[in-house]
């Protein structure tokens, strides 16, 4: 089969998921991390996808609002093996492990893994953009109208670490730079624990993207961001 619906609010295809009324792109998630840019390749004749560029450097993200979801439900039975793997094997966070770990539809089954999304609002990254990570502003200013910035990432988790993620992420939820422009996220602290993943590439599984609507000063400042939107493929 090549998609599932699971009560109308998560379809899982080939090439995009459809979760919140929103088409996140899969193409190319294996070398996607959150806040990355570059190029969207939109083509007639294959699925659009970003082309990467760079990321925003870690330290500009330390102070920088991320935000998750609850865990999404998935019934992995429904999907082929074909369109889980897309390009590469499709990786999971367990809760024993702050690196992802490859994942097939039966360990899917067996682990019940769930889906997380985390994002950055309009907001807080078109700040970041305008006050800190310049060189990535003015390379999306060179690149032109086919510039994007990936602003939201789902990733699959086994139950135990999507469910402490959920509950601990609403009072403390940060971010680190764990070296080698790897990412980290952590939730929970003092009693009940922490738990950090590594957002390294790989571990995506799809993904969401901002272009620049309007600048200001010879496109020296964001003025709009506005999201885009998988819509081919």
């Amino acid at each position: 089969m090549s998609s599932l619906v699971i009560d109308d609010l998560v379809t899982i295809k080939k090439n995009h998921i459809v979760f919140g009324g929103n088409k996140y792109f899969r193409r190319n998630a294996h070398k996607i991390v959150l806040c990355c840019h570059g190029r969207k390749s939109d083509s007639a004749l294959t699925a659009n996808y970003m082309q990467v560029t760079a990321k925003i450097a870690n330290r500009h993200l330390e102070t920088v609002p991320i935000k998750t979801s609850s865990p999404i439900e998935v019934d992995w039975t429904e999907i082929s093996q074909k369109d889980l793997n897309l390009e590469v094997a499709p990786k999971f966070f367990g809760f024993d492990t702050e690196i992802a770990q490859d994942f097939d539809q039966t360990l899917a089954e067996q682990q019940h893994l769930k889906l997380m999304c985390f994002w950055i609002n309009e907001g807080p990254l078109k700040k970041c953009l305008n006050n800190k990570a310049n060189a990535v502003r003015n390379a999306m200013a060179a690149e032109g109208k086919d510039a994007r910035i990936v602003s939201s990432i789902l990733v699959a988790m086994d139950i135990k670490l999507a469910e402490h993620f959920s509950t601990h992420s609403a009072t403390s939820l940060t971010v680190s730079d764990m070296g080698d422009e790897i990412l980290g996220i952590t939730a929970g602290s003092g009693r009940v624990g922490s738990k950090t993943i590594q957002m390294a590439e790989g571990s995506t599984f799809c993904y969401g993207l901002h272009k620049v609507k309007g600048w200001r000063n010879s496109k020296t400042e964001i003025k709009q961001l506005e999201d885009d939107w998988f819509s081919f493929g």
